[in-house]
């Protein structure tokens, strides 16, 4: 069963509301409504809310119709029926083009720097090489701590685990001790350990889809693989269709795989 979208938040209706004061109302096919789709779709990851759960094109188009409904200037009667904080946002900023701009850009500017500092953190911890020295008990409780945090929160793997039947999404490897928990979208919290958001991996396969150089093609589950690996045995992971669970329930998001694909080198 496809959960309900959660109420927009403010940040969603100050983009929105950009979008209505740019263009009126346009529908779900354009340009416009489609970028604004997907934007609202990392917000909606920054925030933690379930990937599954998303502002789809018709969605945000609906929205605009909530504003026109607003919009003393609209001709006709709009799309009533939106939700009550349309008119706190209409009345703070429709007539405040310099504030709405303003708090548009902000908006645009935190989520491209929780981004940037994604991508950052993978780069950093791929790229140190400092040398620890420990003893080896302490070694091996890091060693066991590493390997449980990287297979991911055990609950999460867990069902993981049972979802896929201890099978590789990608490759069809059965090892359970080689197998682990990867967030399609990076870990922001407890909610990210929503199944929807979780792919069952091999560990070497698991860190190239974390680095971006395996990625999903969404419509089709297929799997694409960066030029930088075609020289490689991931080679042959290149248009393979991808394991899913039987459950819808439990099957990875469209959206988030969209979004995951996008940021990778496989785009």
């Amino acid at each position: 069963m496809i959960k309900r979208n959660p109420a927009w938040s403010r940040e969603e209706l100050i983009l929105a509301l950009e979008l209505y004061l740019a263009r009126g109302i346009v529908d779900d096919r354009s340009a416009e409504v489609i970028e604004l789709s997907k934007k609202l779709g990392k917000l909606a990851a920054v925030e933690q809310i379930n990937p599954q759960v998303f502002r789809n094109p018709n969605g945000v188009a609906m929205k605009l119709g909530n504003f026109a409904a607003l919009d003393p200037n609209y001709s006709g009667k709009g799309l009533r029926g939106g939700g009550k904080n349309d008119k706190v946002i209409w009345d703070e900023f429709a007539d405040n083009p310099y504030a709405l701009a303003q708090a548009a850009t902000q908006i645009r500017a935190n989520l491209k720097a929780t981004e940037q500092n994604t991508v950052n953190e993978l780069v950093k911890e791929s790229e140190s090489t400092e040398f620890q020295t420990e003893t080896r008990e302490d070694t091996r409780v890091r060693i066991a701590s590493s390997i449980v945090s990287r297979r991911g929160q055990n609950a999460f793997r867990q069902s993981l685990l049972n979802a896929y039947s201890g099978k590789c999404a990608f490759s069809d490897y059965n090892a359970a001790d080689a197998l682990e928990a990867a967030h399609i979208l990076g870990y922001l919290g407890k909610e990210s350990h929503h199944i929807c958001n979780g792919l069952l991996l091999r560990a070497d396969i698991h860190t190239l889809f974390d680095l971006g150089l395996l990625a999903v093609q969404a419509k089709m589950m297929i799997i694409d693989v960066a030029p930088a690996l075609l020289e490689t045995p991931y080679a042959e992971l290149e248009g393979k269709v991808i394991n899913v669970p039987k459950d819808e329930e439990e099957q990875p998001s469209v959206a988030a795989l969209e979004l995951h694909w996008e940021a990778s080198k496989c785009s």
